[in-house]
């Protein structure tokens, strides 16, 4: 019973995956909120035919040279009529941009839309550190 009420709790997990094709236009969001020294903003869209793909920006306001952001999985939500996968991400230095593919596609203007942005740290990620030596490597 535990198994089939775990897929039934993961059935979006189960949709099909729409692809974005048909590029459109770049739609600019640039909604933004801070807490506790974050900075979350959602930046920008790239609206296709058939999806769009939102991207979010997360950056750290510190006065500290060296931070390092932990991992963490991140989901975002729209509304019940909207289906967002995540759809890549990078970081660097402060901060980190992600991108969720959303079907069907979000209108050109989201002028009262709320997007709802959940950070799930990792549990007791094991970290290795490893410090390189100072050489000169040529590959061949």
């Amino acid at each position: 019973m535990r198994s089939i009420y775990g897929y039934m709790y993961n059935e979006h997990h189960f949709l099909p995956q729409v692809e974005p094709a048909g590029f459109l236009k770049f739609v600019p969001i640039l909604k933004s909120l801070e807490i506790d020294g974050v900075l979350y903003a959602v930046t920008h869209m790239k609206q296709y035919s058939n999806a769009s793909v939102v991207y979010i920006e997360i950056e750290v306001d510190t006065a500290e040279p060296y931070v390092r952001l932990g991992h963490a999985g991140f989901e975002l939500f729209i509304s019940p009529e909207y289906q967002c996968r995540p759809n890549g991400g990078c970081g660097q230095k402060k901060g980190m941009q992600h991108s969720f593919v959303v079907t069907p596609a979000l209108p050109d203007d989201v002028t009262g839309v709320g997007f709802r942005f959940t950070v799930k740290p990792f549990p007791d990620v094991p970290e290795i550190q490893v410090s390189l030596a100072g050489i000169s490597v040529t590959i061949k």
